[in-house]
């Protein structure tokens, strides 16, 4: 006994070539979501070093201007 071939279906390779469609989609989508994501930690990490650069340079450098209102304010 022979097993019988079933017609094509056209709805079936439609919804087939949806599914290929979907999955490249998500696929682009997932690469670029894990792209974000290093962007915005290599940005955060980049924020935070920049942020330590300027406290340390305000404390290497204060302000001249603060120490001057420091001794009108003592009356010297």
């Amino acid at each position: 006994m022979a097993i019988e071939e079933s017609a094509p279906s056209p709805e079936r390779n439609r919804l087939q070539l949806l599914i290929a469609h979907c999955q490249k989609r998500m696929n682009r989508a997932d690469e670029k979501a894990r792209a974000a994501i290093f962007e915005q930690t290599a940005a955060h990490i980049a924020l935070e070093e920049a942020q330590l650069n300027l406290a340390r340079w305000m404390e290497a450098n204060p302000d001249p201007q603060g120490d001057l209102l420091l001794l009108v304010r003592r009356g010297a």
